[in-house]
């Protein structure tokens, strides 16, 4: 009888052992947190879209911002819905900064509000996401853009 309690005990502490080791320490599931890529995910290179800005769907009946990424040559360019831009980024891992953003100097009456939120988010992004074909650039923990891949 004994021994059956023994038995018992260890498949128990074994069962528990086993389901515990797919965290990975915060919590969540392994799968959840993908490694991070090694100097940054390979799809990062692309052209991207935006879809939405802060939650909010964007109108897609006007052109849309457009961002092309070159991180092997810490690089941007694209457009904001109206002007051209260029810049520059670094990414390292899952984390990503864009800075000295410059754009041509056109007006587009329904398009400047967009652009110049757009503009001024994407220089505080810190991190990013690739998940289904979308690049979901972060603050924190708050998406604050997510765009379509495109081409």
């Amino acid at each position: 009888m004994q021994n059956l309690l023994l038995l018992l005990l260890a498949i128990v502490a074994l069962t528990v052992f086993a389901c515990n080791t797919s965290k990975n320490g915060d919590g969540k599931d392994a799968e959840d947190t993908p490694e991070a890529p090694d100097p940054y995910a390979p799809t990062l290179h692309d052209i991207w879209v935006l879809e939405t800005m802060d939650g909010e769907a964007v109108d897609r009946t006007v052109k849309r911002p457009q961002l092309e990424l070159f991180p092997e040559k810490g690089t941007i360019g694209g457009t904001g819905g109206c002007n051209q831009l260029f810049g520059q980024m670094e990414a390292l891992g899952w984390e990503i900064t864009f800075r000295n953003i410059g754009t041509t100097k056109m007006f587009c009456r329904d398009l400047m509000e967009t652009e110049g939120a757009f503009l001024k988010v994407l220089e505080e992004v810190d991190h990013y996401q690739i998940k289904n074909l979308k690049l979901i650039l972060l603050q924190g923990d708050k998406a604050r853009l997510i765009l379509q891949k495109v081409d």
